[in-house]
């Protein structure tokens, strides 16, 4: 999708057609408020500038101290935490969620994301 926003007569020449089927590509209507936020112009410059310039590329990789420290987090307050935690990046909808599994969840989380991704999303 950037590669045919940015070179549409390359990509036009190259496809003649696209099954999408990955994340929406943007987030400016999403429910989640930490979504919305983020996808703002002006706030996407200054994650932008300063994750450069602390050069910070991978966004909370996975390994085993942070997938352990997730853990841990999650078994705190009877679990209270790591709902609060997940409701601020994920859209909590009772009917389909399966609350009772988020320490599964964040016992593989977080699984890290180049900062360029989330930038795409915007």
């Amino acid at each position: 999708m950037a590669g045919a926003a940015l070179k549409p007569d390359f990509y036009k020449e190259k496809m003649n057609v696209c099954f999408l089927l990955a994340p929406p590509a943007a987030m400016k209507n999403c429910d989640v408020t930490a979504m919305r936020i983020m996808s703002l112009k002006p706030n996407r410059a200054i994650i932008t500038n300063l994750l450069d310039t602390i050069h910070l590329w991978n966004i909370l990789p996975y390994n085993y101290a942070t997938s352990g420290v997730a853990k841990l987090f999650c078994d705190l307050f009877d679990g209270k935490m790591c709902d609060y935690i997940m409701s601020i990046f994920l859209d909590e909808d009772p009917t389909i969620d399966y609350t009772e599994r988020y320490d599964v969840y964040m016992s593989n989380l977080p699984a890290g994301a180049g900062y360029r991704d989330l930038l795409h999303y915007g």
